[in-house]
C-alpha cells in the first residue's frame, strides 16, 4: 500500500500537467504579460530578402522606448522624442501607431484571437525550463488583422513568455520575440 502511495504522489504532478488545459495555459501567460507592466524585449523579424531586430522596453500602459540599427525612439504620453546623431529632439510625427501593437488593449484582443492551441513539449528556453505551445490566432494581434501560426514557450518558474516565433500563413516572414524580465525598465523623457 506504501508503494501505490508513493507512486501517486510521485506522478500527480505529471498528472496535473497532462491534464492541463493548453488554451487556459497560454491565455495565463499572456495575462502575466499585462500584470506585470514592464518588461524588455529583442523582436527579430526575418521576411526572406532581409533581417532587422528592434530592442524594445515597455511599460504598459503608454510608455515604449525602442531601438534599432540607427534609430532610438522614446513614446510618452505626453509626446516623441528621436535620438539623431546623439541629440534627442521632440519628433513632429506621432509614433504611438508604431507601438500600437504592444498596449494592454492589443494584447487582450490578442488573447480573444487564440484559436487552436496544443501542447508541443518541454525544453530549456533562454536558460529558463518551458513548456511549448502551438497556438493559432485569427483575428487582431498586435494591431494587424491576420491569421497566423505562433509557438510559445513560457517559463515553469514564473509563467511568463519567454520566447514567441510566429509567421503569417502562407508566406515565409517569421518574427521571434525574446522576452527579459529581470532587467529593470524606467522609461523617462530623454534629456
Amino acid at each position: 500500500m506504501k508503494h501505490r502511495l508513493l507512486l501517486a504522489a510521485l506522478m500527480l504532478p505529471l498528472a496535473s500537467s497532462a491534464l492541463a488545459d493548453p488554451r487556459a495555459e497560454v491565455e495565463a501567460a499572456f495575462r502575466q504579460v499585462l500584470a506585470d507592466k514592464s518588461y524588455r524585449a529583442v523582436i527579430t523579424s526575418q521576411d526572406g530578402k532581409r533581417q532587422t531586430q528592434v530592442e524594445m522596453a515597455v511599460q504598459l500602459p503608454d510608455r515604449f522606448h525602442m531601438k534599432t540599427e540607427g534609430t532610438e525612439i522614446i513614446i510618452l504620453p505626453e509626446g516623441t522624442w528621436m535620438n539623431v546623431g546623439g541629440q534627442w529632439m521632440p519628433s513632429p510625427v506621432n509614433m504611438s501607431q508604431m507601438i500600437a501593437g504592444f498596449t494592454a488593449d492589443a494584447m487582450e484582443k490578442g488573447i480573444d484571437a487564440i484559436g487552436e492551441v496544443s501542447y508541443l513539449g518541454e525544453e530549456s528556453v533562454e536558460g529558463c525550463d518551458s513548456k511549448n505551445y502551438r497556438y493559432r490566432q485569427d483575428g487582431e494581434f498586435m494591431g494587424m488583422k491576420n491569421r497566423s501560426d505562433s509557438v510559445i514557450s513560457i517559463c515553469q518558474d514564473n509563467g511568463k513568455p519567454v520566447r514567441i516565433v510566429t509567421g503569417q500563413e502562407g508566406k515565409s516572414d517569421r518574427a521571434t520575440i525574446v522576452y527579459d524580465w529581470d532587467s529593470p525598465v524606467s522609461i523617462t523623457r530623454p534629456g
